[in-house]
């Protein structure tokens, strides 16, 4: 996720938007953030789920 994070910030500095302010005017560019922005978002869903199972392992474990 840090990676793909990076890669998101390098396009947006590339362009000259700080903070991500703004999408970049370029369509090429605003292309490449969509890709891996839902790259980074399938991630966080991942591991959302993952926490999810593992916290509630974690009391099933704890109720016996």
């Amino acid at each position: 996720m840090n990676a793909i994070y990076d890669d998101i910030e390098e396009l947006f500095d590339n362009a000259g938007i700080n903070n991500f302010e703004k999408l970049p005017a370029d369509s090429s560019v605003c292309g490449q953030f969509a890709k891996l922005f839902k790259s980074l978002n399938d991630y966080l869903e991942a591991a959302k789920i993952q926490s999810f199972y593992l916290e509630q392992a974690k009391l099933l474990f704890w109720q016996r």
